[in-house]
């Protein structure tokens, strides 16, 4: 169970993990662990947000994390999140989920066992385009919908500098 000062274990120190310290230190949780298999990321997120960093991820779990936000590699993410999930965490997922289903059952299962609160990341629930189409949809305002397909894109280096 979680204290009232919740432990992160950010796993993945790239771009979007030293955003989600950043957003994490903003909000003013305290206790930040971060792990990257990358000695140059754990030293850049030492130097910029001054958190502790470990150098292996059993490291991390001696650390006794309640939450883990699974930043690292896509093909990364559900073997990071199994793993986390049998430490007991709850858990912050980046999109996707993984790069293919392999372990997916056994990782809700491992939520659903332990009734950990899980949250796959994906801005573009919440963006105005789609959830527009979505309202028009239950609202009926358009037929029997067999098939939708939506492209976003970004130009990448504006995106991650």
């Amino acid at each position: 169970m979680m204290s009232n000062s919740p432990r992160f274990l950010v796993l993945g120190c790239g771009s979007i993990g030293q955003r989600h310290i950043g957003n994490l230190l903003s909000l003013g949780v305290t206790e930040v662990l971060a792990f990257d298999t990358r000695a140059e990321r754990r030293s850049q997120v030492q130097d910029r947000f001054q958190v502790e960093t470990v150098d292996t991820l059993e490291e991390g779990w001696h650390g006794k994390p309640d939450v883990a936000l699974v930043a690292a590699p896509t093909s990364l993410h559900v073997p990071l999140a199994l793993e986390a999930a049998q430490h007991g965490c709850h858990l912050f997922i980046e999109k996707p989920l993984g790069g293919s289903l392999d372990g997916t059952e056994e990782l809700l299962a491992i939520i659903d066992q332990q009734k950990l609160i899980t949250l796959v990341g994906c801005n573009m629930r919440f963006h105005h385009g789609p959830a527009t189409i979505k309202g028009l949809l239950d609202e009926g305002a358009v037929g029997n919908i067999m098939s939708a397909h939506l492209d976003a894109g970004q130009y990448l280096p504006d995106w991650h500098p």
